[in-house]
């Protein structure tokens, strides 16, 4: 949400007559019914009555703070977070099967949790208070917490599927300028921005 903020607020610099209302939703949103005229979505767009463009794929890094490994130990392999408190994301269908990979090795994660949410960023503070392992954090998000040892990666060998991103509008014959040119800066955002492109 805060990297899409951020060049939302460039875009605007360079086109100032373009008017922005930012709505920051954790549901699914539909562009015909509530009127937005983009929507950018993380997983699978399943609505036919929409144009998607790919805009990259989001990596992911499961991480724990300093503090809760020193208490309960470094997991070496996936079947060691039945002893860990997981703390995972809880989507629109609930908490979805998670798997790892490592090679050709595939790996289903059983855990256990003492807190959920369906907020990100209630995760990822949890995860930096100690409470436990995230197995999802968005590696634009972690990242800097990584590099100055406020998090640690957390079976670095194993990768979980990086889920894709969309910039999604309405079909029209005639669309927008300004909503193809924001389109259009949004994918070169994503491409420029290592975070969503290394891992």
């Amino acid at each position: 949400e805060s990297l899409i903020a951020g060049w939302l607020l460039e875009f605007q610099r360079r086109h100032p007559k373009v008017v922005i209302d930012l709505f920051l939703a954790q549901r699914y949103v539909d562009l015909l019914v509530e009127g937005f005229d983009l929507t950018v979505r993380v997983g699978p767009v399943r609505d036919e009555r929409v144009v998607a463009k790919r805009l990259g794929a989001m990596p992911l890094v499961m991480s724990a703070s300093p503090a809760y490994l020193e208490r309960h130990g470094v997991p070496q392999h996936p079947h060691d977070l039945l002893e860990h408190n997981v703390l995972p994301y809880v989507g629109p269908k609930g908490v979805q099967p998670q798997y790892m990979y490592r090679g050709q090795e595939r790996e289903l994660l059983v855990f256990n949790s003492s807190l959920q949410s369906n907020n990100i960023n209630a995760i990822y503070n949890a995860t930096l208070a100690g409470v436990g392992i995230q197995i999802r954090a968005p590696l634009w998000m972690a990242k800097p917490d990584l590099d100055a040892g406020r998090l640690v990666h957390v079976l670095p060998e194993w990768r979980t599927e990086s889920p894709e991103a969309f910039a999604l509008r309405l079909p029209s014959p005639h669309p927008r300028p300004c909503v193809l040119a924001l389109i259009d800066w949004l994918s070169e955002c994503w491409a420029k921005t290592p975070t969503l492109t290394e891992h």
